[in-house]
């Protein structure tokens, strides 16, 4: 196909920014490697990332979910030849898709939303399912979902695994934050909008940082997230940051001495890496992801409060442990999820 046309519609909310991020990876990618292809996202206003998106983006007061007129009516104006739903989507907006002569995508992140995936009406208008997580941080098809995919003659979801973007230079990042690699402390909850018990998870975790520092004395980076909505606080002992780039953070995930992150796509970003973290969980479909790595040995898992976390980081610290967990790393075999993306994309777009 000589000028494609491709529609991203992520999950978008004032909260979580995974899906976006992911969206955004995958999209970069598919412009560098066809740059005829025309790219369009629809996100919610509200979501505070969705401003500085680079491709022509249709805005909704909502996710887009829950705004099928205009899924609908985005779809009918720029006639896409794929759609490509993340985590996202009504049956009857895939329904309408195809209707309009568009092949369909479905990326889920977990069980319950690969579950919804295989619903029979958004299976049966469905060309092809990612599952962005490793095979081991999932739990298996159930007997009935293999029974629709029997009956539909439908292709099982595909394990493509974590979405990582080209790292940028890393010398330039580390000089720009003042840092020197595997001498420092990351830390991350994640899009910064989570709350715990009525407590935004990246205050809590900034206050286990803050304990970590007075106890290592390693240089603490703490990355609050686009979405955390509180001024962030300036203190010596630790750098806070708002937020960074996706390509700018995987340098510092990949060159800090120990990382403590949420239990989302950073953490098998991290563990597809090989970089040895503490992970606690931030939003409810985090806990069996963490549990599922840590039963594996990929990760030290802590809960969300000051004493567990600066004792997990102590640990990680220690180099027989942190060996440990890279040994278990490396047995796993390597996914490579933006090329498997590209590849399918292109294989639709061929038909």
């Amino acid at each position: 196909m000589i000028n494609p046309v491709v529609l991203f519609v992520p999950v978008s909310s004032s909260v979580g920014v995974g899906e976006y991020t992911r969206s955004v990876i995958i999209a970069d990618a598919l412009h560098k490697r066809l740059p005829q292809a025309t790219i369009h996202f629809i996100l919610n206003r509200n979501m505070k990332s969705a401003a500085n998106c680079a491709y022509n983006t249709h805005f909704s007061d909502y996710s887009a979910t829950k705004d099928t007129p205009l899924v609908k009516s985005v779809i009918s104006k720029i006639k896409p030849d794929i759609v490509i739903f993340d985590c996202a989507g009504r049956a009857q907006q895939f329904v309408y898709a195809k209707r309009m002569g568009a092949k369909v995508i479905f990326i889920s992140q977990h069980r319950k939303k690969r579950a919804r995936g295989l619903s029979l009406r958004r299976l049966l208008f469905c060309d092809m399912q990612w599952v962005v997580q490793p095979e081991f941080a999932i739990k298996p098809l159930s007997w009935l979902e293999r029974l629709k995919l029997s009956l539909s003659g439908k292709a099982p979801p595909k394990n493509i695994g974590p979405i990582l973007p080209e790292v940028v230079n890393s010398t330039e990042v580390l000089n720009k934050f003042e840092l020197e690699s595997g001498n420092y402390l990351l830390f991350s909850a994640g899009s910064g909008g989570h709350e715990i018990a009525g407590e935004l998870a990246s205050d809590l975790l900034f206050e286990a940082a803050k304990e970590v520092q007075f106890k290592t004395k390693l240089r603490t980076l703490m990355v609050f997230g686009p979405h955390y909505p509180n001024e962030v606080p300036e203190i010596d002992e630790v750098l806070a940051l708002s937020h960074v780039s996706t390509k700018e953070f995987l340098v510092l995930l990949s060159h800090a001495r120990g990382r403590v992150l949420s239990a989302g796509s950073t953490l098998l970003q991290a563990i597809e890496m090989h970089k040895p973290a503490v992970a606690v969980a931030v939003s409810k479909d985090q806990p069996d992801r963490l549990n599922r790595c840590a039963a594996h040995g990929l990760v030290l898992k802590a809960e969300i409060n000051s004493k567990s976390v600066c004792e997990q980081t102590l640990l990680l610290l220690e180099p027989e442990m942190s060996q440990r967990l890279v040994d278990e790393m490396a047995r796993l075999k390597p996914t490579k999820g933006v090329s498997e993306a590209l590849s399918d994309i292109q294989t639709l777009l061929a038909r």
